[in-house]
This record gives structure tokens, sequence and C-alpha cells, in this order.
């Protein structure tokens, strides 16, 4: 792991030149920071492809006849959504969640019917990983907590990665085939 620290001048020259960061291992090695410099080349190519994978899957879920709503930056419903969008950044990101329309059980059944996208809590990554909250993540939370966190039982948060998207759209789409909505008049 590599990262970095932000702030004033007072606060990096602490760590600097007060020996913080000798005593908490915060140097990298010659082959990590070999590792961060090569992935950071090809970081902007990475996250163009992934906002563009994750474009297309939010708008294709947002008409998906399962998906009651979808949450995506890049789905803008409004003239001001879209101009407060431009203002604000230049990618929408790869993160998408949506609630599917069948609760608690269609969520873990639409994703143990997964066969490309992983199901992973981790986020961010190259390749696509999903997770369902109320499960997974929140899975301590009770009912009434889920509701209080705008955490609905149906809720499925999805890391799109750099994979083909037609490829990731059709294995979306068959696990969603497979999940019967079941109504009780």
């Amino acid at each position: 792991m590599a990262g970095i620290v932000c702030g004033k001048s007072t606060l990096i020259n602490k760590i600097r030149f007060e020996g913080l960061k000798d005593l908490t291992g915060a140097v990298l090695s010659p082959h990590d920071a070999f590792l961060v410099l090569r992935v950071l080349s090809t970081l902007e190519l990475r996250l163009w492809r992934a906002c563009k994978n994750a474009r297309i899957i939010a708008a294709r879920l947002k008409e998906h006849p399962k998906i009651k709503k979808v949450f995506y930056p890049g789905l803008t419903n409004s003239a001001t959504e879209q101009v407060l969008y431009e203002q604000q950044m230049k990618l929408p990101g790869a993160m998408i969640s949506f609630e599917l329309k069948f609760g608690y059980d269609g969520g873990i059944k639409v994703l143990n019917n997964l066969k490309l996208i992983i199901l992973a809590v981790s986020l961010g990554g190259v390749v696509s990983l999903i997770e369902h909250p109320a499960s997974m993540t929140h899975s301590i939370y009770n009912a009434q907590e889920l509701a209080d966190a705008n955490i609905s039982e149906g809720l499925v948060r999805l890391s799109i990665g750099i994979e083909y998207v037609e490829d990731l759209w059709n294995d979306l789409e068959q696990a969603l085939k497979k999940t019967i909505i079941i109504i009780y008049i």
C-alpha cells in the first residue's frame, strides 16, 4: 500500500522531519515505488475506460424492468443536475448503486447468479466487483438501522472495471433474468 499526506506545511514537516515516517514504516521499498510509478502511467486510461463502462451499464440498468432506481452521477435528471455535474467533475466515476424491485432475497439471488462480476466488498479496481450491503457490509444493522442509513434491502453496489462492457452487461442481464418477482395479491 502507498499513499500521500496532504495538509499544511506544519503537518508535512512534522511527519517528514520528526521521525514519524520512520516510526510508522511509511517508506516504500524500491520495488513498491516502481510498482506505484508503473500503475500511475496507465491510471488515466483505466479510469476513462471504467467510467465509460459505468455510464453504459448505469443507463441500461435505469431502463431495466427489475430495477427500481439507479444512483450514478453520470445519469442526470434535469438541466440543473447536468450543470452541477459538469461543474464538479470531469468523469462520473465507476461506482453505481441500484435498487432491485425484489428486496433482500432477490438481491442475494442476483449476486449468486453472476458469472463474471466478482462478489466482493472491496471496490475500485480494474475488475468489476459487486456487493449487497444488507447481507454483507451492513449485515449487522437491523431493519430500522438500514432504513435510517438509507440502505434498502434491495440495494446493490457495483464497482465497474475495465472489462469489455458487453460481457459485463450480459452477466448482469442473465442474473436479473434468473430472478423472478413474485407478487402476492
